[in-house]
C-alpha cells in the first residue's frame, strides 16, 4: 500500500503536512484525528479533529488538501 502526503488546513494543527497510507487512487473524502492535550489538574483532555478532503489535488497533483470541519470533545 503506498503512502500520500496530506496537507492540514485550518483549525488547531493548520499547515500540518503528514504521511498517510493510500488504499486506492485518492485518499480518504474524511479525515479523524485524535489529538491529546494535557489540563491543569494533570488529567488528559481528548479531542477528535474532523476533516474533509478537497475534489482535487494541488496543481501538480502530488498534495491532497483537507479542510478542518469540527472539533468534538472526548
Amino acid at each position: 500500500m503506498p503512502d500520500v502526503e496530506i496537507e492540514l488546513v485550518g483549525g488547531p494543527r493548520d499547515g500540518e503536512r503528514i504521511t498517510v497510507p493510500l488504499d486506492g487512487r485518492i485518499p480518504a473524502p474524511h479525515l479523524e484525528m485524535t489529538t491529546v492535550d494535557s489540563t491543569v489538574d494533570g488529567l488528559p483532555d481528548i479531542w477528535r479533529l474532523n476533516y474533509r478532503r478537497d475534489d482535487q489535488p494541488s496543481d501538480d497533483g502530488a498534495l491532497w488538501r483537507y479542510r478542518f470541519l469540527s472539533t468534538q470533545k472526548g
